[in-house]
């Protein structure tokens, strides 16, 4: 009976470690993801909103009557981007929906590339100038269609991303509960929800009279909201109640403290949207 306990208490233990194994490369994979998500994905998206900010009717493009002209980002990153993708497709386990869309996304991307290449140059040399704004009309709509290309396909790949990555972050938080590392998952668990948060706020935004309006969806917004702050407020009333625990852990206190800094300032980002506020670092003179 001893032996048969043993074995049985073996079996179950060689299988959490195969799990772990199999969720640490899984982590590494998607880390790939991550890199382009960090990078080029967040670089198109400044692009498209510096460049589409100015222009005063986005579908027809610059007319050379704006108040400003300020022309258009350069990328960055993209290499490291589209290298990171194709690192990702070699790499176990084999995630076909997402794989998929980062390879289409890397070729929206370099597309992409050298389109706003174009742009910036013609901009940036103020040729518009010189010809009454002939090419920046010309450039404009393969512009905005491959801004829209790259955009629909960089959704679809963090969808498929997110399923994953929502899978094995909820695999370590239950490791972490049942190892009695309840602040580390309490943590872990805020960093998810604050993630989420950020995403709802990274939007576009739009020139309204001579406001900058933040294109922040209100009703997610609140329910992104709600999520994180119950989340967090869970993690400071663990803390609260076991403060020795929390002490252990570096830098514990600032963490908090920059945790409720990152929640007011969401917070305010909404309240332009529903009040109609301007962004004060983008108002328009």
């Amino acid at each position: 009976e001893f032996a048969d306990k043993a074995k049985e208490e073996a079996e179950q233990a060689e299988a959490k470690n195969e799990a772990a194994s199999e969720d640490d490369n899984l982590g590494a994979k998607l880390d790939k993801y991550v890199t382009c998500f960090n990078g080029a994905v967040g670089s198109v998206g400044r692009s498209e909103d510096y460049y589409f900010t100015w222009i005063g009717d986005v579908d027809k493009g610059p007319t050379g009557k704006e108040v400003a002209v300020n022309g258009i980002l350069k990328l960055v990153n993209v290499e490291m981007c589209t290298k990171a993708l194709k690192e990702a497709r070699k790499r176990e386990p084999k995630l076909d929906e997402l794989d998929k869309a980062g390879e289409d996304y890397a070729k929206k991307l370099e597309k992409l590339e050298k389109l706003v290449d174009d742009a910036y140059d013609y901009y940036k040399a103020k040729n518009y100038k010189d010809d009454n704004f002939k090419k920046a009309r010309e450039m404009h709509g393969p512009l905005k269609k491959a801004f829209d290309e790259a955009r629909e396909v960089g959704d679809k790949m963090r969808a498929e991303f997110d399923v994953h990555k929502a899978k094995l972050q909820q695999r370590e938080l239950d490791r972490m509960e049942e190892e009695g590392r309840v602040l580390a998952a309490r943590h872990l668990a805020f960093m998810i929800e604050a993630k989420k948060l950020i995403r709802v706020c990274d939007v576009a935004v739009k020139l309204e009279g001579k406001n900058i309006i933040p294109q922040v969806e209100l009703e997610e917004f609140d329910k992104s909201y709600a999520a994180t702050e119950k989340a967090f407020k869970k993690m400071e009333e663990y803390a609260d109640k076991n403060k020795a625990e929390a002490k252990k852990v570096s830098g514990f206190s600032s963490f908090a403290g920059q945790a409720k800094t990152f929640l007011a300032a969401a917070k305010d980002m909404m309240r332009h949207k529903r009040d109609n506020e301007s962004l004060d670092a983008f108002r328009a003179e």
